[in-house]
């Protein structure tokens, strides 16, 4: 069942084949449609895609060098082109995820706690939300994952600065590849369908984007400051101990959109969960209704690319967010993705209008 809410009619249950349906003025289709058309990989336009390869090897590729370029700015570009609004989502996410803690009663008061809750934020980027959950929930052990290494050495600098480090970890990782256990349940045994991790390779990207240097091990090191930016971990052996059994929480701000299978990243996420884990994802959508519609894609595709383009002084970057926003699925249909990847009590919570979701999922 997927739920939908919207401040009119509030929460409403939608079955599985009607889940299809894209809202007023779109095609209507199943589930197994739905899923389909959801999970095709993106197609990038044509002078933005890179060279031979499959379209997801090369889509990684793209997303990891555009993020290494505007890593320095990213944060303040965001905060200024948003209007300060992502910062009011993600508290959105925050305080939903420690009600959901909270109600799982894990009993933890420190991170240190073997009973401490688990949280795995993938496509973590410079850390906001990650840091925002370790604030928000003490008790919590937090890791994040990202392919970037110049987002990564930014958030490193962040997690350090705020005196974080004992209780964040980030990491180079693939979201398709994610390198940990499958998600156990307390007797220890693996959850349903759970097959084995698949593994990636966990050394550093070479050339940082500030000015740093990628160490064997994953750590970056030479921040743009003249100070050492220390990235905590690869994902290995200490990593994974501290995890170990899984995840209690996955989430995902701003960054599904840009994985090159949207489909095997959803799985993964899932497969590290622990049963009745949560999956929470704030991402990007195209709101409904003409004012505000219009306004909306005229400042997405006009003046948000300009600005970005003026400050990162990266002409793509700011060009391909509001396409990979505008090849993204409709709620509806990536909620049915969801249900596909395994998921379930699937709901979509819309935010400002429509341009932004925040989908709730349990393994």
């Amino acid at each position: 069942m997927i739920s939908t809410y919207d401040k009119e009619a509030g929460w409403k249950d939608v079955g599985r084949e009607e889940a299809g349906r894209e809202g007023a003025g779109r095609k209507d289709v199943g589930r197994e449609e739905a899923g389909r058309a959801g999970g095709k990989k993106q197609q990038l336009e044509p002078e933005a895609a890179p060279g031979n390869g499959n379209m997801a090897g090369g889509k990684k590729q793209l997303v990891e060098t555009m993020f290494d370029s505007i890593a320095p700015t990213y944060d303040a570009l965001n905060h200024i082109l948003s209007l300060g609004i992502d910062r009011g989502w993600r508290r959105r996410v925050v305080k939903m995820a420690a009600e959901v803690l909270r109600g799982l009663d894990y009993g933890a008061t420190t991170a240190s706690d073997a009973t401490a809750p688990r949280i795995l934020d993938v496509a973590t980027g410079t850390g906001d939300l990650a840091i925002a959950m370790a604030r928000k929930i003490p008790a919590a052990r937090v890791v994040g994952i990202d392919i970037s290494e110049g987002m990564l050495a930014a958030g490193g600098r962040k997690v350090a600065r705020r005196g974080l480090s004992d209780r964040i970890s980030l990491c180079a990782g693939d979201a398709e590849a994610l390198d940990f256990a499958d998600g156990r349940g307390a007797d220890g045994a693996a959850a349903d369908g759970a097959t084995g991790g698949t593994g990636v390779a966990t050394g550093g990207a070479t050339g940082g984007t500030s000015g740093g240097t990628a160490m064997a091990n994953g750590e970056v090191s030479g921040g743009a400051s003249g100070g050492t930016a220390m990235v905590n971990c690869e994902v290995n052996s200490e990593v994974n101990s501290i995890v170990s059994g899984g995840f209690d929480l996955v989430t995902v701000a701003f960054g599904v959109r840009n994985f090159g299978d949207i489909e095997a990243g959803l799985r993964e996420m899932r497969r590290v969960l622990r049963p009745g884990g949560r999956c929470m994802i704030l991402e990007f959508s195209e709101p409904r209704g003409r004012f505000f519609g219009t306004v909306y894609r005229w400042y997405f595709h006009r003046v948000l690319p300009l600005v970005g383009r003026v400050v990162s002084r990266n002409r793509g970057a700011y060009t391909y967010l509001p396409r990979s926003v505008d090849g993204f699925p409709p709620p509806t249909q990536f909620s049915a993705m969801l249900l596909s990847a395994g998921f379930s009590a699937v709901r979509a919570r819309r935010l400002t209008f429509g341009v932004a979701y925040i989908y709730e999922a349990e393994r």
